[in-house]
């Protein structure tokens, strides 16, 4: 009788013992990766129901403003959260003990930039060059959060992105502009078949340079420094300090100051100007600043629900500069004459940004017109800054598993997890009007006819003002797809993401 276990039967339980242990210690990671990014989005979906019943029962305005940051030494292609500066926070209205001249309407608002009321005097402040110093509007910020910072799971789970476009250099439609290479960029991104690269929402690429094509380049105008076309992708807008390296600031940067407190920058201190550090070299860079209200939802009175994109930015530039005492468009009035000044060496020290702003294109959008619906996704954390992958399938296993978390302008909210496979919508297709390389294609993207397409360059040269533009097939005006009666076309896509959609750029069901 047999009593010992031979070496081929010690070798094959052997390897069924592995192959166990691998599958035991493989389920509970997936588990607790979607767990995490689940748990994220009805945390995230619980403090927005709260802050608009809030609203309500306070018959005052609150916001809930996000907060991206990568982590110093990052690449920032990708979103990543391995410092933990992925958060949201609530911001209540002004206090009106800080705001003697605020009132009663202001006094229900939270301190939302303007530049014809500043943050000492409420809205009683007469408009002047810079009647809103930026250190008293960001001191007020920081009295009026009414929570701690919501930071999702340092490492575990990041914003993927916060609207459902990113569209780069805000080309402009009307003048007969496309979009840069890469862009638009929906919300999980796009994986382009030719480089097997990821460029993801919100990514940054200093190789993408802002190359504005269109009839308005004095108001839109790129910004040249060191030699070299400034990049804006990612939100950071480089101006002159040139590429952002590592997601941190690559130089301080000061502001006039009001040295006397009076709310105002004028004579003596506009032109013996006393300067405030608005950030540091080195500091991180958030690609979207809570503290600056870059993005965030207003909860209203009557429960309605309304966004903010960039209001600071735009806002304050405007006000430093002055623009609206100038015929902002044309080339007497470039980009270079904004950031140069009147000659007094005091160029660009009153931008938060470095960019002519006006009355840009978004440079992200929603689809809430179509949708219903503002969504955020969330999704797993990146481990690393890889941007490369061989296939599509391999690009989309490092987004999954996403959430969104919706919230209409009537302040429902929905989580609504996203699927990977193409189950689950029998009898619908995607719109292929417009798809891949299609978004540079100005033909395509417009749905102009072919001698119609740079009308915009005849504008310049005075032949054709007026003129309407004459669409003959399906386009993209508007940042939604349209047929070219302009009607609505197809639906955007919110609940699924396949390897198709990422690989082609598709992410608009066919009508």
């Amino acid at each position: 009788m047999r009593t010992a276990f031979t070496l081929v039967e010690m070798l094959v339980v052997t390897a069924i013992i592995s192959v166990l242990m691998a599958i035991g210690f493989a389920v509970p990671w997936s588990v607790e990766r979607q767990g995490l990014v689940r748990e994220s989005a009805e945390e995230l979906a619980s403090t927005l129901r709260e802050t608009r019943t809030r609203a309500m029962r306070e018959n005052r305005t609150f916001a809930v403003s996000f907060n991206i940051e990568n982590a110093p030494g990052s690449s920032g292609r990708v979103l990543n959260n391995r410092s933990g500066g992925h958060w949201y926070r609530v911001l209540g209205p002004k206090d009106a003990a800080f705001h003697p001249g605020s009132d009663a309407t202001t006094a229900r608002l939270p301190p939302i930039f303007r530049k014809d009321a500043n943050s000492l005097n409420g809205s009683g402040c007469p408009w002047t060059w810079n009647s809103n110093p930026l250190r008293h509007q960001l001191d007020l910020v920081n009295r009026c959060w009414v929570d701690e910072p919501h930071v999702l799971a340092k490492g575990k789970v990041r914003f993927l992105a916060l609207t459902d476009q990113d569209n780069g250099d805000n080309c402009d439609s009307t003048g007969g502009g496309f979009y840069a290479a890469t862009y638009p960029r929906p919300w999980f991104g796009w994986w382009d078949q030719n480089s097997k690269n990821l460029y993801a929402w919100g990514g940054y690429t200093p190789e993408i340079t802002m190359l504005y094509q269109g009839i308005q380049l004095g108001r839109y105008g790129p910004i040249k420094a060191n030699g070299r076309w400034a990049s804006q992708s990612g939100f950071f807008y480089e101006g002159f300090d040139g590429a952002i390296t590592g997601c941190v600031n690559p130089s301080d940067r000061q502001v006039v100051d009001d040295a006397n407190n009076d709310g105002q920058v004028l004579d003596p201190e506009y032109n013996a100007p006393t300067y405030w550090t608005l950030w540091k070299q080195g500091e991180p860079r958030p690609l979207l600043n809570a503290a600056w209200l870059d993005f965030a939802f207003l909860f209203h009175p009557d429960g309605s629900v309304s966004t903010l994109w960039f209001n600071l930015r735009r806002e304050y530039f405007e006000a430093s500069l002055g623009v609206t005492n100038y015929a902002f468009c044309g080339a007497s009035y470039s980009s270079q004459r904004v950031f140069t000044w009147d000659g007094k060496g005091r160029k660009d020290i009153n931008a938060v940004q470095d960019r002519t702003y006006g009355n840009l294109e978004p440079e992200a959008s929603d689809f809430s017109a179509r949708t219903g619906f503002f969504y955020i996704t969330l999704a797993p954390d990146a481990k690393d800054d890889a941007t490369a992958f061989p296939t599509a399938q391999d690009a989309l296993r490092t987004l999954t598993p996403m959430y969104r978390v919706g919230i209409s302008r009537h302040g429902q909210v929905v989580v609504v997890p996203v699927r990977s496979t193409p189950g689950g919508y029998a009898g619908r297709t995607f719109d292929g009007s417009i798809t891949g390389n299609d978004w540079q294609v100005r033909t395509k993207l417009w749905g102009v006819a072919s001698n119609r397409v740079n009308w915009g360059d005849e504008y310049a040269n005075g032949a054709r003002w007026g003129n309407p533009d004459v669409r003959i097939a399906p386009n993209y005006y508007g940042r939604t797809l349209q047929e070219k009666d302009d009607a609505p076309r197809g639906m955007p896509v919110t609940d699924v993401v396949t390897a198709e959609m990422l690989a082609e750029r598709k992410w608009w069901w066919a009508p």
